[in-house]
């Protein structure tokens, strides 16, 4: 993602980038309090646990669309798409990390 672009919104996470499933990196929608931009994003995490290093489990993706600050007249809508991930701690009966 574009240093520039990142400041403009407000984005800090390094591991934010543009969604590739989109052509556009955002789109011009109608909202009910105008007219606003909405960012196509995606956050991802790594794969392994950062407390007890195990590989985490893949269970499907989440969209949050957070309203961030305006940029001249319009308004701006980040919407995240994320992984769903977690430890699978069931078979060995410990307590989640």
């Amino acid at each position: 993602m574009d240093d520039s672009i990142k400041d403009a919104l407000g984005i800090t996470d390094t591991r934010v980038t543009f969604d590739e499933k989109f052509k556009q990196t955002h789109s011009e929608e109608i909202t009910p309090k105008g007219v606003a931009y909405v960012w196509n994003l995606k956050l991802s995490y790594p794969m392994n646990c950062p407390n007890c290093k195990k590989r985490m489990n893949y269970n499907g993706t989440k969209t949050v669309i957070h309203q961030a600050i305006p940029t001249g007249t319009k308004l701006n809508f980040l919407e995240f798409v994320s992984k769903n991930i977690f430890v699978n701690t069931v078979a060995t009966l410990k307590l989640p990390c």
